[in-house]
């Protein structure tokens, strides 16, 4: 896909009132634009300094007209392959206020692209001030759907069953919806190409907490993708459900309403005290009117929240419920969590985000999401400073609970937004949050939706150095306070397309703030200055908010020196390495499968293995037709071996726990009569790259049940190898299964398991240690043996009992032995950042002890 940022200098404001001054001149022929491009799936155009973009004279003459010829023409070029017609762009948004602001909707034979959008900011006089487009790089292969709408709805249901552990007659879903789904779009693991996909949100009838996005492959039948939707943590009604589980939390018998005296209950008093403060701060401070921007709450109505909600005690939750959301509609809070201002402030802005930008709730454009709202909450809490009249409710946002996010929870803060590595229960740092984009608390994994909650931190530590200085990464920011931080931060805000991720933020940052330089706040009769654009620039630089995230490579030897191929196999061409075992659930990419599915999804080239997470209890796999022998180990040239490979996956889940299903790897060294499974040690002696994710359920019918496996979902790729030097100078095959559980007719399964560019190398090694002297003893064994030059540590194994001794020293004893069992003993010679040193026990007969009774 492609995302284009275009950018005007000097131009009037997106939301606020132009200070008085002569007009900027037209410029119906602006010069050209400058065209950077930043890596494969991202492009920046920057117009000259100078003047807004005009579109040339024609039929347009509203705002979204102007919006729509502009993407039409000036955008279509730069995001090849959808259609950007005018008629293929449709009008999903504009700012009620002043309609200067229209978000298109791109589409491919008329079906929606996810994330595929084109923000268009125009001034008072229809011209272009700022454009942001994100959009696929290529039409899909077809955009008919092979699998049925009610077929897919049945999919999403028995998928949330799985998750939920919910009775399906519980839960809901309405009809799905047709749409094109580009996983490189949003971050999304899958197939790097644009696919079609039904599109339905599964709800609980007894838990409206639990509200999950689920797209299903319009082609395979199985879930693409599975989001959850729950975003946790004036004419006011505040209704009570009074710590009843499973009671309704829709508030249609509100217990205090607009303009009603003091309820005398805390709840229902800073629900509705603290609401106003919220909706307050929108209006006077960021001109924004009422949630929906045309002073309405989610359907037209009042802002309406329900506190004391306790949800059907299916999950056991608890009650009280110790959580708030936003459910699309309204304010939800369990017992003591509408005490919060900015909590309520950062609830309600989900709502506000709905209406705007509307980003989805996963990776980075989910945490763009939360951290929004945190940082509007907080900036509610730190703007209000008051005692709401007759409410009896007291602000309580001193200087030392200042950038604190929930200080006033019955648990106390969640977040630290001045520092997020405090962040966690008790602000103690044991779940801390990253503070930049290349920080390594930042979150890439699937868990909370692709660490939503957590990246946050970054936007969040964004907003403080805007508005209060500080220095990070070597960047020092002057503060600009408050009133200009926020009124930058939401105007940034509006620019956002639904798929943003930091850079784009970043850019809609920068472009915000020149197009108010010289506005006025709604507040003061201060403006916004060029010098204010500048501590932008530096906060962003400061966070780290414009660099791309990658996975570190996973090196071929850890010492990176050069190594030596054995057996590869990058899947392409005629060769066939390799022979489907058992169930026939296994195939090459490139050839048919049985499902009729294009399961293409390579590393390399465009061929891979697949092996599908079916619906049958087994273990089907992939196995080497032909063994690999390893040369024996010379203390001359030592060596370690190296399975690697490249691999992305995804497994049927189980509701509250481990996944059911999961792939496994296994070796034989006597032609596969025989089967062993990769332990943790072997992951973790090669360097500790990517090993198993988690366990398997147990007491299932998958006949690995229990086991340690990759499961969950790898969201993209990843890079895995382990060690097998201790199998020199025999032959080895290798074997990839797919364990998984029965399943309902009508489940499909996961995606399963892609494999690509499978190798077996050695790299140099430490020599390996020469043992010296073995010593019984009872049900102990103590082993001596030589220092290796480069070694920091060493680990002896027992065989074939597998116990281990780490030292750094060149003695251990090996303890837990069984007496009067004949032992072998191998040592290994351990460095960071070297490969293993393995001893040659058989070349050196080495003692074998006999251990006596005591």
């Amino acid at each position: 896909m492609l995302a284009l940022v275009v950018v005007a200098c000097a131009l009037a404001p997106v939301s606020a009132d132009a200070a008085e001054g002569p007009p900027p001149p037209a410029h119906p022929h602006p010069t050209p634009a400058m065209t950077r491009v930043i890596d494969g799936t991202r492009t920046e155009i920057t117009t000259q300094p100078g003047a807004p973009l005009v579109v040339e004279a024609g039929a347009s003459t509203t705002p979204t007209e102007v919006a729509r010829d502009f993407a039409a023409s000036t955008l279509a070029s730069a995001v090849p392959g959808v259609d950007n017609r005018p008629e293929s762009l449709i009008v999903v948004g504009a700012t009620a206020a002043s309609g200067r602001v229209v978000r298109l909707q791109q589409t491919v034979n008329g079906i929606p692209i996810l994330g595929g959008e084109t923000v268009v900011s125009l001034d008072a006089e229809n011209r272009v001030v700022s454009a942001t487009s994100e959009g696929v790089s290529a039409r899909p292969t077809s955009t008919a759907a092979q699998v049925d709408g009610d077929r897919a709805r049945a999919v999403a249901l028995a998928h949330a069953v799985s998750m939920w552990g919910l009775p399906q007659r519980t839960l809901r879903a309405p009809s799905p919806e047709l749409w094109i789904l580009d996983p490189r779009l949003i971050d999304a693991p899958g197939p790097d190409r644009p696919i079609p996909v039904w599109q339905t949100e599964v709800t609980s009838l007894t838990d409206s907490s639990l509200r999950r996005l689920v797209l299903v492959d319009a082609t395979t039948g199985k879930v693409a993708l599975s989001v959850d939707q729950n975003h946790a943590v004036l004419n006011r009604e505040v209704c009570d459900s009074g710590n009843v589980p499973g009671a309704d939390e829709g508030c249609t018998v509100p217990v205090r309403s607009e303009g009603d005296p003091a309820a005398a209950d805390a709840d229902v008093d800073s629900a509705y005290a603290f609401a106003g403060d919220t909706d307050r701060f929108y209006r006077e401070v960021l001109g924004r009117d009422g949630i929906d921007g045309a002073g309405n709450s989610a359907f037209g109505g009042g802002l309406s929240s329900t506190v004391r909600y306790c949800p059907a005690d299916d999950l056991g939750q608890g009650c009280p419920y110790e959580n708030a959301f936003w459910n699309g509609a309204q304010m939800v809070y369990g017992q003591g969590y509408a005490g919060a201002q900015d909590v309520v402030g950062h609830e309600l802005t989900h709502g506000v985000t709905q209406f705007t930008s509307r980003l989805f709730y996963y990776h980075q454009s989910g945490a763009i999401n939360e951290s929004l709202s945190d940082i509007m909450g907080e900036f509610v809490d730190q703007w209000s400073h008051t005692t709401t009249a007759g409410a009896g409710v007291v602000d309580t946002d001193t200087p030392a609970v200042r950038w604190l996010i929930g200080e006033d929870l019955p648990g106390g803060a969640i977040r630290s937004m001045s520092n997020p590595r405090r962040d966690g229960p008790g602000l103690d740092g044991s779940t801390a949050a990253p503070d930049s984009v290349l920080s390594g608390r930042f979150v890439t994994s699937e868990d909370d939706s692709g660490g939503v909650h957590t990246n946050s931190g970054v936007g969040n530590k964004f907003a403080f150095l805007l508005t209060d200085g500080g220095s990070l990464n070597g960047h020092a920011v002057s503060g600009i306070g408050l009133n200009r931080a926020a009124q930058i931060i939401y105007s940034a805000s509006l620019l956002l397309t639904s798929a943003a991720d930091y850079r784009a933020f970043a850019g809609a940052l920068s472009t915000a703030c020149h197009s108010l330089v010289g506005s006025r706040l709604t507040t003061t009769d201060d403006v916004i200055r060029d010098t204010d654009c500048l501590e932008v620039d530096d906060a962003i630089a400061a966070v780290q908010m414009g660099a791309v995230r990658t996975r570190a490579a996973v090196p071929a030897c850890l010492s990176n020196a050069s190594p030596t191929t054995l057996f590869g196999d990058s899947m392409e061409g005629s060769a066939r390495h390799w022979a489907s075992v058992g169930t026939r659930e296994w195939f090459y990419s490139q050839d048919q499968n049985p499902y009729l599915i294009d399961m293409r999804y390579a590393t390399s080239g465009t061929d891979n293995l697949w092996g599908n997470d079916g619906n049958r209890a087994g273990a089907p796999g992939m196995a080497m037709r032909r063994g690999v022998k390893l040369p024996a180990l010379s203390a001359a040239a030592p060596v370690s071996y190296t399975v690697r490979f490249n691999h992305a996956y995804g497994f049927w889940p189980v509701a509250g726990g481990p996944t059911a299903d999961g792939g496994v790897v296994e070796f034989s060294v006597d032609g596969g009569a025989h089967w062993r499974g990769v332990t943790q040690a072997r992951w973790a002696r090669a360097g500790g790259y990517h090993g198993y994710s988690g366990v398997m359920a147990a007491g299932t019918d998958n006949p690995l049940a229990g086991s340690r496996a990759f499961v969950g979902h790898s969201a993209g790729y990843l890079t895995s190898r382990f060690d097998i030097s201790d199998l020199a100078g025999r032959s080895v095959k290798l074997r990839f299964r797919v364990a998984q559980v029965s399943k309902d007719p009508g489940d499909p399964g996961d995606y399963g398991w892609f494999i690509d560019d499978v190798s077996i190398t050695s790299c140099p090694a430490l020599p390996g240690p020469r043992i010296t002297a073995v010593g019984p003893g009872n049900r102990s064994v103590a082993v001596r043996w030589a220092a290796v030059a480069g070694a920091s540590s060493y680990q002896v194994t027992s065989i074939p009992d597998g116990r281990t001794c780490t030292t750094s020293r060149t003695r251990c004893t090996v303890r837990e032995l069984r007496n009067g069992v004949r032992y072998r003993f191998r040592v290994r010679a351990l460095s960071p950042g070297r490969e293993t040193g393995v001893s040659l026990s058989r070349r050196l007969a080495v003692p074998t002890a006999r251990i006596v009774p005591a």
